[in-house]
């Protein structure tokens, strides 16, 4: 009887890995013996905001344990993500929710260092593919050695400020 088929084991937990400025690697145990593919939703389930990121369909897909969300925002947060487990209609319960993580930020081109004197030089960079409100550290690789918040060079830890802040505009 079809009616007595329990319903597609839910995937118990999901996590991040390989995080980068524009995707992140959701992970979970696949611990079903029947499931046809898996979907990665956002939004709290049973919601109207609940969607679905990515899924393996059409295709069949087992014994699977990773989705690819690409596309997304530099240095910004994700948050609300569960998986279902597909077996053909039928949809599982969700699995537990990740309740945030946060994509890197990018890396800035290049800076151009003009203007040197013996005590001070203008170190430019742009910004325009992060949040505003990300922050920068600004290192000497050859020293290896930080600009201070004060602008003096040989600071030993980082200083994190925005763009803004260190000058930008």
């Amino acid at each position: 009887d079809v009616g007595d088929v329990p319903p597609p084991v839910t995937p118990p937990q999901i996590g991040t890995a390989k995080p980068s400025a524009t995707a992140l690697r959701w992970q979970f145990t696949d611990t079903a013996s029947d499931e046809t593919g898996f979907e990665l939703h956002a939004g709290a389930h049973g919601t109207p905001d609940e969607r679905v990121i990515v899924t393996t369909r059409p295709a069949v897909v087992n014994n699977f344990s990773y989705f690819h969300e690409t596309g997304l925002t530099p240095n910004t947060d994700v948050c609300n993500r569960h998986v279902h487990t597909l077996r053909g209609a039928e949809v599982s319960s969700p699995s537990a929710t990740y309740p945030c993580t946060a994509t890197l930020a990018a890396v800035p081109p290049q800076p151009v260092v003009s203007e040197m004197t013996a005590s001070s030089a203008l170190v430019q960079w742009k910004s325009d593919t992060n949040p505003a409100e990300t922050e920068f550290a600004v290192q000497d690789t050859t020293a290896h050695r930080y600009l201070a918040i004060d602008g003096t060079f040989g600071a030993l830890a980082p200083a994190w400020q925005t763009f803004a802040v260190w000058g930008g505009g």
